[in-house]
């Protein structure tokens, strides 16, 4: 019986240790966007089997996908992480459209036509005082020039003469339809947690980045317990884990390489535990002192981004907009075109098809007190890739880490008042081809 629960166990967390270094049976040499689309469905698949209601698995989750553009080799960690935030907020924006939207729509049409041809074809001179003040300057300054001209040939300087060239356009006829479209969403997204990330890149050097993230109501309504009651939320007693965080999370730098964001894990007692991945390069340099400080500032990068990370997901409110404008006409206009004294009356009928499609997202996030969250590794790794060496930095946060950064914030009050009170005298790019996963760190309980 121990040798069957022990396997039992050991099916359960594999997937912890082995989907990172899953090798895909996607082609490598299709684009970067069905590489992806290609892996994505075979994870659906996969994940959709763990869960207790796989029909109903794909309305649980949202992706969103962004495209890695780094301005320089140096810069590719930076880029890349950007471009895992651009997924995220996309995919946050996918949610918030269907919670909560509204639409507004604003179609015009209208016709407009003109009797009157631009010029009397029997004289091509034009009609108006305006035009009639126009061919006169116009004769006028050709006068001028041909004068000029004449002078400069005098002067047996090489030029060319000037051409009396005009051209009006007047339009006979035009109907459009003007249409404009403006969605807009504004949708509370706390605890819709990363699941998945996904990153391929072609071989046209093409690299997008798809994250997945879970909208389960379940899972909202525990980051959302997590936050309100963090140091008193207890242990679940089914979520015990059968490996440390360390043993689930920590892995190898190359592994690392593709962690980004925040996810739920369980610790052996059963807390829930928040884990968030952040990262930064940095050049290396053959001075020490230039070296040291590289470091200690792509560390500090890597650092403020997963603490930053953690945050959106536990108070975070999402809006997006999107406004289409689409311009549909057809339309008739007649050319006068004069040169040397002679015109050419010609007519063009047409049409005119304009789309303009203008899209926003943008996550806002405030948490006034939030204690609790620690480093649990650190580590640096040189990419062969790009010669630059990345560093990592991974943060978690649970109800047992708040339990004891409040019992000590409690103890440090409580020894500064005694302390005043009973004392005043003291002092105060060459990027690999292929597809990778993530780490498989959710056990899909939705």
């Amino acid at each position: 019986m121990k040798k069957i629960f022990a396997l039992a166990l050991f099916c359960i967390f594999l997937p912890f240790s082995a989907m990172a270094e899953k090798q895909t049976s996607c082609n490598q040499e299709e684009t970067a966007e069905l590489q992806i689309q290609c892996e994505y469905n075979t994870w659906l698949q996969e994940a959709s089997i763990k869960t207790t209601n796989p029909s109903d698995f794909n309305n649980m989750i949202a992706f969103g996908d962004a495209t890695v553009i780094p301005s320089q080799i140096e810069d590719w960690a930076q880029s890349r992480s950007s471009a895992y935030e651009e997924a995220l907020i996309t995919a946050y924006a996918k949610v918030a459209s269907e919670l909560n939207s509204s639409i507004k729509l604003e179609t015009t049409s209208e016709f407009v036509s003109s009797p009157d041809t631009l010029v009397d074809k029997e004289n091509s001179y034009p009609k108006t005082f305006t035009e009639k003040s126009k061919h006169l300057i116009n004769k006028t300054i050709t006068w001028l020039e041909k004068k000029l001209d004449k002078e400069i040939k005098e002067l047996d300087v090489s030029s060319t003469p000037s051409q009396e060239k005009q051209e009006l356009q007047k339009d006979l006829y035009k109907k459009s339809i003007n249409t404009e479209a403006v969605i807009t969403a504004i949708a509370e997204t706390t605890g819709m947690i990363p699941l998945m990330t996904f990153e391929a890149t072609d071989t046209k050097g093409t690299t997008i980045i798809r994250v997945v993230i879970s909208k389960s109501p379940k899972r909202v309504a525990l980051i959302k317990a997590m936050l309100n009651n963090s140091h008193k939320l207890p242990p679940i007693e089914n979520k015990k884990s059968a490996l440390s965080i360390k043993e689930q999370i920590i892995k190898s730098p190359k592994e690392m390489m593709h962690q980004y964001g925040t996810r739920l894990i369980y610790d052996e007692e059963g807390y829930p535990v928040l884990v968030s991945f952040g990262q930064a390069s940095y050049i290396p340099s053959s001075n020490n002192i230039e070296e040291t400080l590289k470091k200690e500032n792509a560390l500090n990068s890597a650092t403020t981004y997963a603490e930053t990370s953690m945050t959106f997901l536990l108070n975070q409110t999402t809006i997006y907009e999107k406004t289409t404008q689409k311009l549909a006409e057809i339309y008739k206009k007649q050319t006068l075109t004069k040169s040397y004294g002679q015109a050419l009356i010609s007519e063009t009928t047409g049409s005119n098809y304009k789309e303009q499609i203008n899209t926003k997202a943008k996550a806002n996030s405030f948490i006034s007190e939030f204690t609790g969250m620690t480093t649990l590794h650190q580590w640096t790794h040189k990419d062969p890739n790009t010669n630059n060496f990345i560093v990592g930095v991974v943060k978690i946060w649970s109800p047992k880490t708040a339990k004891n950064s409040f019992n000590i914030k409690n103890l440090v009050q409580e020894e500064k008042q005694e302390n005043t009170t009973s004392t005043t005298t003291q002092p105060t790019n060459n990027i690999p081809v292929g597809i990778t996963r993530s780490m498989e760190t959710d056990d899909y309980d939705f």
